[in-house]
């Protein structure tokens, strides 16, 4: 269900234009290394 649910955020995302593909090479380059992460939130350095 989870992985359904992913996929459709996903596409509802692009479709609207506000799906970054690279989002996280963005963070990590702006932030640093990913040193956590939970449910809602991802920690970085």
């Amino acid at each position: 269900m989870a992985e359904k649910q992913e996929a459709l955020v996903q596409q509802w995302a692009e479709a609207k234009y506000l799906w970054i593909p690279n989002s996280e090479q963005i963070l990590v380059k702006s932030f640093g290394s990913k040193i956590a992460q939970g449910a809602e939130a991802k920690v970085y350095v």
